[in-house]
């Protein structure tokens, strides 16, 4: 898969896909501009939710982190172009390209290159927020291997899913249990550091992963 097709693969799931994911959690196409991870934990703890449902709210949180990183010059407009795409007025072609300044074919090039940069973010940001599974929109693109790497996780990964099934305080309580079994931390002292790092899915797995396969966790 060349650069181009990857780049439409990427707008159908912003333009179409995500509309799944968005509208099944009861949130909207706009919020992708301002979400942020310490509103997370309200979603994940609000009633009895299915863990179908915990995940495509971690989902529509890695666009979010993934669009809100985007560049943002004139030179390389890239947040600006998919937020009058797909988030914030719909517009069309030729009144986005007017927007940012360009030529409508030089808006369709810098609307590939924001696609690529969002993509290049978007998949470690669903292992910042433990989606599983990940959402892969490639199949060997230039570039792409290096970003599965920086997830550090194959597509197939149990404690990824373990995780990613648990509710809220279920996992805060997985979080005071691992801290307190690495080192001498009270519970109050865990409690308080579990919540604040709630949303950090990769922390939280890698020191499962440590307790589990390390000779010494114990820090």
């Amino acid at each position: 898969m060349n650069k181009h097709e990857l780049a439409k693969n990427i707008n159908r799931f912003l333009e179409y896909d995500l509309d799944n994911y968005i509208y099944s959690t009861g949130m909207q196409r706009e919020w992708i501009l301002t979400l942020k991870e310490d509103s997370l934990a309200s979603y994940l703890n609000k009633g009895s939710i299915s863990s179908d449902t915990r995940n495509m709210i971690r989902i529509v949180y890695s666009v979010a982190k993934a669009f809100q990183g985007l560049s943002d010059t004139k030179k390389h407009p890239f947040k600006k172009i998919l937020a009058l795409k797909y988030f914030d007025g719909f517009l069309p072609s030729q009144q986005i390209a007017d927007k940012v300044g360009y030529c409508l074919h030089t808006y369709y090039l810098k609307k590939n290159d924001a696609l690529l940069e969002f993509y290049k973010a978007f998949l470690p940001a669903q292992s910042y927020y433990g989606v599983f599974p990940v959402i892969y929109l490639d199949n060997g693109v230039v570039d792409a291997e290096s970003a599965k790497k920086a997830l550090d996780t194959p597509k197939m990964d149990n404690l990824a899913s373990f995780l990613s099934s648990l509710t809220y305080w279920q996992t805060i309580n997985l979080y005071i249990t691992l801290l307190q079994a690495r080192s001498n931390i009270s519970f109050n002292d865990a409690k308080k550091q579990a919540i604040v790092n709630y949303s950090n899915a990769s922390n939280l797995k890698k020191m499962l992963n440590e307790s589990l396969n390390s000779p010494s966790p114990k820090e």
